[in-house]
């Protein structure tokens, strides 16, 4: 009976601190707030020991070698993404900002959506104190310093307005229009729920009056903001990095490992449960349609235009986001279904720990590993003052040191002139020209980037001087190489092997 009684006591406990978040009292306020301490902290400490790649390299070269209209107006138009991140770039550069801070700005954007999770999202407690720590947030969309850490603060801004989106319309629409301008998939959110919007105004049949007056002027924004991205964005047919917009079962496989099972702990086991106790959730709040045209339409555009691994922190944000919006608009009460919440907080948290594993693994391993080598490699050429010598230099991939100078250091890459972002583009006019050893070039900077790639080969004339090793590292593994070697003539007198 003790033992009963005891067990009945510790399990009210444990509901009424982790599930039923009361954030009103001080106790609850406090926890948060050494939550939302120790997360900066963290957050800090990781992007002081991050080496930025090249993906975080070809963003700020863009900025800062273009003209403000030739950067929104061409260059985007090779790279997919929309402005905003880009202009915050410009800015920082324009400001003198130094390169190797870039992850701090990054974190800087991921502090304010967590704050704006801890402060009003209706998640219970548990939850509130395990996702700021995972993996997307900790680590993949905060320290590696791209547009994703806008998606995530604008998507969380929406989620936060969705609530009084018909009492407050300007707000809600804000931060809608401000996520369209993070990433094609800020767009493809922002279209869908748009268009929801306007489809409640019909089905609640609101007087016209009120609609003209109240929501058109706003609602023609949106739609001329569409037009002007697309116009923005729309690909030169000499892109080339997007897929060739067909359907495939090898393809469908694929998105379905990566963007399903992959997003939701690798565990096909987990991602059925969650996704099979997510349905009646989503029933229940009224977001169920909602849901799964967002995701379909996510899903064949990942399918026909373009995805990769990291991608998956989109799904991730989108899951929890639309959640957000039912929990907040809700007239039932979960706790009252204490059975099946409890098995849906259950898996959930279950995820979050998966996802929470992941950022232990990546941190531990970009403190005591490079993420890349190429900070290595631009201090290695700046203490030997190599900038002036004939460097040459293989694959794209290689632009990932030229952020630590203030030009361009590759005789073979446009000359050794600005600007020296690559650019995507069959029928680029910046070649990279041939590698050829016959040039007889004073150095070689030699890149390893795929996985299969063990090491760099033996150069007929030249000389290993040094190695750079750099891994990119996705959840528990290592996913791709950024190494290099630096070759020497060998007939040159200078550094010593």
């Amino acid at each position: 009976m003790i033992f009963k009684r005891k067990t009945r006591h510790f399990s009210n406990w444990l509901y009424k601190t982790f599930i039923v978040s009361k954030n009103s009292q001080a106790k609850f306020q406090l926890v948060l707030l050494v939550t939302f301490v120790v997360f900066g902290l963290l957050l800090f400490i990781t992007s002081l020991n991050h080496e930025s790649w090249f993906d975080e390299a070809q963003a700020w070269l863009i900025a800062r070698d273009s003209r403000l209209l030739e950067m929104l107006w061409v260059r985007l138009r090779y790279e997919g993404h929309p402005s905003l991140w880009y202009l915050v770039l410009y800015t920082l550069t324009r400001l003198n900002f130094p390169y190797v801070y870039l992850s701090f700005v990054s974190s800087f954007f991921i502090f304010a959506a967590v704050y704006i999770f801890l402060r009003y999202s209706p998640f219970p407690l548990i939850i509130k104190l395990l996702l700021p720590f995972t993996y997307f947030f900790s680590y993949q969309y905060s320290v590696v310093a791209r547009n994703y850490c806008l998606f995530t603060l604008f998507i969380f801004l929406v989620a936060h307005f969705f609530k009084n989106r018909f009492n407050k319309p300007l707000l809600y629409f804000v931060a809608l229009i401000l996520l369209s301008h993070t990433s094609v998939h800020g767009m493809l959110f922002s279209f869908v729920f748009i268009a929801r919007f306007c489809i409640s105004l019909y089905r609640n049949k609101i007087e016209r009056d009120v609609i003209k007056r109240k929501y058109f002027p706003i609602l023609f924004i949106c739609f001329l903001n569409f037009f002007f991205l697309v116009f923005q964005l729309f690909p030169n047919s000499d892109v080339i990095f997007i897929e060739s917009y067909s359907i495939s079962f090898r393809k469908i496989a694929q998105i379905y490992n990566s963007f399903l099972i992959g997003t939701f702990g690798e565990s096909f086991y987990l991602f059925i449960a969650l996704f099979l106790t997510s349905l009646f959730l989503f029933k229940y709040l009224k977001i169920l349609n909602t849901y799964f045209i967002t995701m379909a339409l996510f899903l064949l555009f990942f399918i026909t235009v373009y995805s990769n691994v990291w991608h998956q922190g989109i799904v991730f944000l989108i899951f929890f986001s639309i959640t957000w919006m039912g929990l907040s608009t809700s007239e039932i009460k979960l706790v009252e279904k204490k059975g099946f919440y409890y098995l849906w907080l259950t898996l959930v948290v279950l995820l979050l720990f998966v996802h929470i594993t992941w950022s232990v693994n990546t941190i531990k391993f970009d403190m005591f590993h490079n993420y890349s080598s190429s900070y290595a490699v631009s201090e290695y050429i700046k203490e030997n003052k190599l900038e002036d010598k004939i460097i040459y230099t293989r694959g794209f991939f290689s632009m990932g040191v030229l952020p630590y100078f203030e030009r361009n250091i590759y005789d073979n890459y446009n000359n050794k002139q600005n600007p020296s972002y690559w650019f995507w583009s069959s029928k680029n006019s910046i070649v990279l020209r041939a590698f050829d050893i016959e040039d007889s070039p004073e150095y070689i900077l030699y890149g390893i980037k795929f996985i299969e790639i063990k090491e760099a080969p033996d150069l007929e004339g030249y000389i290993k001087i040094a190695a750079f090793e750099g891994d990119i590292y996705w959840k528990y593994r290592v996913f791709e190489h950024e190494s290099y070697v630096l070759y020497q003539r060998e007939y040159l007198k200078g550094i010593d092997t």
